[in-house]
């Protein structure tokens, strides 16, 4: 579709993209008896040089993901599941998500980029009767669990917009561009700063540099949160070696 906007408006459509720097080594469970295992850390974890994601979804299932830089080399093993298990049950908060019924092997994912588009450049759009919606806008990498939710909340502001009429598409598209970039620009914004922030944190762990000051979050002031425990990277190389 960006194409076909492109001949239209004999320009092409903005975009900003970027390799998100991580890969994703991913396993899916069900429970057993019944049940999810409870959480004993937040659902994305850091740890060392590598962080832990946990979805839990319906029909009592979940997934699990480990993930770190894309160029630490060592932690690709983590796609062999053997030590892709030893790795989790060495982190004493998250070992219990181990106790399901594994519906995958180790599911890799590399190459997951942020991205995203706008119509309007410098106050005018390239083109009408086009409203860039959810992922069609920008996409985030996997790391924060943003996807959906900020997918579902641009459809709500969607709605609200095209309630108030839509029948001067110069004015809508104008609108629906102010509308995006009010509401959801901000969580994708910060969404890559994140990112580059625990990136640049992992490399340095793995380098054996001291890690940069972690990204802010307001809500936690001048009070980082504690890590959960795990293997540091001496610990972590042992158990993929």
């Amino acid at each position: 579709m960006a194409g076909w906007i492109a001949d239209v408006a004999s320009a092409p459509v903005p975009e900003e993209s970027e390799d998100s720097g991580f890969v994703y080594y991913t396993r899916f469970f069900r429970a057993r008896d019944g049940g999810l295992p409870p959480f004993r850390a937040p659902p994305l974890a850091p740890v060392g040089s590598f962080s832990i994601l946990v979805l839990p979804s319906d029909n009592d299932t979940w997934c699990v993901t480990l993930f770190s830089s894309s160029g630490d080399r060592p932690l690709k093993r983590l796609r062999e599941r053997a030590r892709w298990e030893a790795v989790l049950a060495s982190c004493p908060a998250h070992a219990q998500w181990l106790d399901g019924e594994p519906l995958t092997d180790v599911l890799p994912m590399g190459g997951v980029v942020d991205r995203s588009r706008q119509l309007v450049v410098d106050g005018r759009p390239l083109i009408t009767g086009v409203a860039l919606l959810a992922d069609a806008w920008a996409c985030t990498n996997p790391s924060l669990g943003r996807g959906m939710t900020l997918g579902m909340l641009h459809a709500q502001h969607l709605r609200d917009l095209a309630r108030k009429g839509v029948d001067d598409p110069l004015r809508f598209t104008l609108a629906w561009d102010e509308v995006t970039e009010t509401h959801l620009a901000p969580w994708y914004g910060d969404t890559i700063r994140a990112d580059r922030a625990r990136w640049r944190e992992i490399e340095a762990l793995r380098q054996g540099a001291p890690p940069p000051s972690a990204h802010p979050v307001a809500a936690a002031g001048e009070h980082e949160p504690k890590p959960p425990p795990g293997p540091d990277r001496e610990q972590l190389l042992a158990l993929l070696s």
